[in-house]
């Protein structure tokens, strides 16, 4: 007995409808509420700011005056695990046109080499400030100066 494409498409489209339609009725009338996710709170978190991750990240207390105390102090980046780079912090600035009431701030950090680092998020660590995650990119020709912005003044 030969069995025609259609036909078959049509059985196996049919056995899977029956296969999955407990599950589909169950997800459609059922009044579980979704599970949360791990590592977030339940509750939603603050409005404009996403549940859990910006409390998580010490970042997120820190503005542009904290970061003014350790101007010519030394931040460690690390590029991998276990390679670091050494980079001064030289100068904090405000970003403009500032917004009332929310804070906006670039930091600018000097390499003592060369094109060391490309842009991107990295691990970086300091003595008084602990341990933090910047996008750093290079703001110069010669690859010594690199720049983060935390930027707080749009939701």
């Amino acid at each position: 007995m030969t069995v025609s494409r259609r036909l078959f498409i049509k059985a196996a489209s049919g056995a899977t409808l029956i296969v999955s339609l407990p599950q589909a009725l169950a997800n459609v009338f059922s009044q579980n509420k979704p599970k949360p996710i791990k590592g977030f709170p339940s509750d939603g978190g603050a409005p404009g700011i996403p549940p859990g991750r910006s409390y998580d990240d010490p970042l997120y207390y820190y503005n542009s005056a904290a970061f003014s105390g350790y101007v010519g102090s030394t931040f460690r980046v690390y590029v991998s695990q276990r390679k670091y780079i050494d980079l001064k912090l030289i100068e904090v600035s405000q970003l403009k046109p500032a917004v009332r009431g929310k804070d906006g701030f670039a930091l600018v950090f000097q390499d003592s080499a060369a094109n060391r680092l490309g842009s991107g998020l990295y691990k970086i660590e300091h003595a008084a400030l602990g341990t933090l995650a910047m996008m750093l990119g290079p703001i110069n020709q010669d690859g010594t100066t690199y720049e983060a912005v935390i930027n707080r003044q749009y939701p």
